[in-house]
């Protein structure tokens, strides 16, 4: 990863830190967070609101842009057999840290600067150390000192980094104080401890392109519309197939619920790392789970859940609760909970299967084992999207930010006395079909769109949308408000 650098770094800053849990001693782990430079001032911001790299720590953003980073570079590790204290991570965070500085001298390395919340490391590296081998590392009351081979190897690397012609220093700053630097350490050290309470051991180094870094874009398929995901704790769903639930919309009652069953091409590794480590939870278990995405995509301060996930996969999530199966971040926040009473919960997964079915039918143009009977279906994908100049599809402008449902003609050839008939259709946006943003998303896809209907009685029917592009499909329905009676009008 070093060698692919695009440019050789002169200076290398990094904050460390230490993790343990349940308390000071416990299972442990270190991170550390830091970005490298050739000491050239930058000419743009570094899309961090209060902070920008300087040349030797992050500097407050008014006092300018500071120097242009190489590369962000992210590292955590479980320490050895897991269990330790929070000193042992520390130590260990410092000399992992000076190791990859040493590194680095190979490639023209001449300055590091570590920044650490440890007293213990700040005094350590500021002449403690040299003092205590002096003395064969027995202290002053001729007790021999704690943790003695971490810091034997603390002060190896500290020889070596001095060997290597790297000027170090080693300084400390208050943990726990909205500093960038410290509290993307902490982040770090987090993840690993969540690592090393699963007895998986960890050492991993993320070197990252500074543009985007603190404003990393969030990316998923526009299929995945709604704000709610659903699922089993025992994963009967394939990967890439999910399904979505969305309950608040403004202006509609609870009961006007919409669901959606979505079927990608390309399985989304985030939502598919939040259902493994679900599964390895509880194997067993039936409970179904609702998944709050707008917590996952919500963008702020540099990654989102939905990108930490992509980058550090189930280390990163843990059961916060005894009697609850639902898993959190590491920051506290909810992705999954379990949906209680199970019997009225299943509903919702009977809704999302039904609607697998009725896609499957379709697809397959087999409809013996569905519940409806045959669909029929109406093309809408000109009333959603018209070809541009270069004959690309581009979603229409009459659907403005405030337009918030579309009428269609919908067929309904499918009447048992034969003729072709069609009724009026009003579907509004986020229930009935996806929403207005998600289409805009969607026209790059080749998306096509149809309306399917069936006959549920001599007196009504119901209705729902598919959408098939590039990305993969989805169907899509209310499950109480998508009945329409008769009378119909025929078609001229």
């Amino acid at each position: 990863m070093i060698d692919d650098l695009s440019e050789s770094p002169t200076h290398m800053v990094v904050y460390c830190d230490g993790g343990c849990r349940p308390s000071s001693r416990g299972y442990a782990a270190f991170g550390y967070h830091g970005y490298l430079h050739r000491d050239v001032p930058a000419t743009k911001g570094s899309g961090h609101p209060d902070y920008s790299p300087g040349q030797f720590e992050y500097q407050i953003k008014s006092d300018g842009y500071g120097v242009r980073p190489i590369a962000y570079l992210d590292a955590f590790a479980t320490i050895p057999d897991f269990i330790g204290t929070n000193n042992i991570a520390e130590i260990q965070a410092a000399t992992s840290a000076m190791a990859l500085g040493v590194r680095l001298a190979a490639r023209g390395l001449k300055y590091l600067s570590i920044w650490t919340d440890s007293m213990l490391v700040v005094g350590a590296c500021n002449g403690r150390l040299e003092r205590l081998s002096q003395n064969n590392w027995i202290k002053p009351d001729m007790t021999r000192v704690k943790n003695e081979a971490d810091l034997r190897s603390l002060l190896e690397a500290m020889r070596s980094l001095t060997a290597a012609g790297v000027e170090w220093t080693v300084k400390w700053i208050k943990g726990h104080n909205g500093h960038a630097g410290n509290e993307s350490a902490d982040r770090l050290a987090t993840i690993g401890t969540m690592a090393s309470m699963r007895l998986i051991p960890r050492n991993a180094l993320r070197l990252s392109p500074p543009d985007g870094y603190w404003r990393a874009e969030v990316e998923k398929s526009p299929l995945m519309a709604m704000t709610k995901m659903i699922f089993f704790v025992s994963d009967i769903f394939d990967p890439g197939h999910y399904g979505l639930m969305e309950v608040e919309q403004a202006g509609l009652k609870e009961t006007d619920a919409a669901y959606s069953w979505v079927e990608l091409n390309n399985p989304d590794y985030s939502f598919e790392q939040i259902r493994k480590y679900q599964n390895e939870l509880g194997k067993d278990s039936m409970a179904l789970m609702e998944c709050d995405l707008g917590n996952l995509h919500r963008a702020g301060v540099g990654e989102s859940i939905y990108q930490a996930l992509q980058r550090y996969g189930t280390d990163c999530l843990y059961q916060p609760r005894l009697f609850n199966a639902g898993i959190s971040f590491i920051d506290k926040t909810e992705i999954t909970n379990e949906k209680k009473p199970a019997l009225l919960a299943f509903r919702a997964a009977d809704h999302v299967c039904n609607l697998r079915d009725l896609l499957n039918a379709y697809v397959k143009n087999d409809y013996s084992s569905c519940k409806v009977g045959e669909l029929a279906i109406t093309d809408l994908t000109e009333t959603f999207f018209s070809p541009n100049k270069k004959g690309e599809l581009k979603l229409k402008t009459t659907f403005g930010s405030g337009i918030t449902f579309v009428d269609v003609q919908a067929n309904l050839q499918t009447m048992p006395t034969g003729e072709q008939l069609i009724s009026t259709i009003r579907l509004f946006f986020g229930r009935d079909v996806m929403n207005r943003n998600n289409l805009k998303r969607v026209e790059d896809l080749h998306p096509t769109v149809k309306l399917f209907v069936w006959k549920e009685s001599e007196y009504c029917y119901r209705f729902g949308t598919m959408v098939f592009c590039d990305d993969g499909k989805l169907i899509q329905m209310s499950v109480h408000s998508n009945t329409k009676y008769l009378p119909y009008v025929h078609a001229q």
